[in-house]
């Protein structure tokens, strides 16, 4: 349960967006991503005044200096939407796609690694910051939050709704070689896969848990 709640505030506090992600993989490593976001641009100050418009220069500025494990950037575009929402769009080049994460641009990230030969393309969710340990709880107590957060839940679902109802992200891979193997990922060719979340599935599974 705890694992889920860490996934489940991650994913709605990163809700309202639509990503693509399109990798060029080469056999060491290296390669590209085309980059395809559009994204939401607001302020948890609650201060701020609501009225102000958002600074869509300064988003773009965040994407770009949060990101690691890039080379170097091509082709920046980006634009406001009828929304109000930012579109993004960009080439990040990269010398290990391991060390990748674009910033705050989704919650997916490719790892690759040679095992007996063969090449293993794995995804892993963005983790979170590493936090303190702390004291154990009796099964009472972990009861109690657990009913609590599922009051919690019923009563936020229907702005929920709305939250997930955009959020899609798809990562597609053009890979060094022929896939031999495949599980969670679609495959598209002898050489390309996807994989894709998108929010309406995501509320059903929390749905589904949180009636147990």
């Amino acid at each position: 349960m705890k694992k889920f709640f860490i996934l489940f505030f991650l994913v709605f506090l990163t809700g309202c967006y639509q990503v693509k992600k399109t990798y060029f993989i080469n056999p060491d490593g290296k390669g590209k991503v085309i980059i395809d976001a559009v994204l939401p641009v607001v302020s948890l100050n609650l201060n701020q005044n609501n009225s102000e418009k958002p600074d869509f220069e300064e988003k773009v500025k965040e994407i770009i200096e949060k990101s690691k494990g890039v080379d170097g950037w091509k082709d920046i575009k980006w634009e406001e939407t009828e929304e109000g929402k930012l579109h993004f769009t960009g080439v990040a080049y990269f010398s290990d796609i391991n060390s990748l994460k674009i910033g705050k641009i989704g919650i997916l990230n490719p790892e690759m690694k040679k095992v007996n030969g063969e090449y293993l393309l794995t995804i892993r969710m963005e983790k979170g910051k590493k936090k303190k340990e702390k004291k154990k709880i009796s099964q009472e107590e972990i009861n109690k939050i657990v009913e609590k957060e599922k009051k919690n839940y019923f009563q936020m679902k229907s702005l929920l709704i709305g939250f997930f109802t955009d959020l899609k992200e798809e990562d597609v891979f053009y890979l060094p070689g022929k896939i031999e193997k495949i599980s969670n990922f679609k495959k598209i060719s002898e050489n390309t896969a996807s994989i894709e979340i998108k929010g309406e599935k995501i509320l059903k599974v929390i749905d589904d848990i949180m009636k147990d």
